[in-house]
């Protein structure tokens, strides 16, 4: 998720949902579908001039794509518990920990 609640000072800030990587799976790997989400997602974030989103410890992948798309770590680090409904409609529950990485945007996309 990309966030403006928490401005990176001096710049503004943007908040819109970005598809997780269990919506996107594995079909839609290296298909430059993910770098095509990212970019209108920071689109949607103008006239934002910074963004920021989590990315899992767990997740390298998506890792990669943040910082060739000029994301960098922050070394900021959150960990949520959450709940879900797996695949046969079980209650289970995740802890995930994820490192903050922002981007400054250069102006209008």
């Amino acid at each position: 998720m990309l966030r403006h609640d928490e401005p990176i000072d001096p710049m503004a800030a943007a908040e819109i949902r970005v598809l997780s990587d269990d919506d996107s799976g594995a079909v839609a790997r290296g298909r430059g579908i993910g770098t095509d989400l990212m970019h209108a997602a920071e689109k949607r974030c103008a006239p934002a001039t910074a963004v920021r989103l989590r990315v899992g410890l767990d997740n390298p992948g998506a890792r990669r794509l943040y910082e060739r798309l000029g994301y960098a770590g922050t070394g900021e680090l959150q960990t949520t518990t959450y709940e879900f409904r797996d695949a046969d409609g079980h209650l289970r529950s995740a802890t995930e920990t994820d490192e903050w990485m922002e981007k400054r945007l250069a102006g209008p996309l």
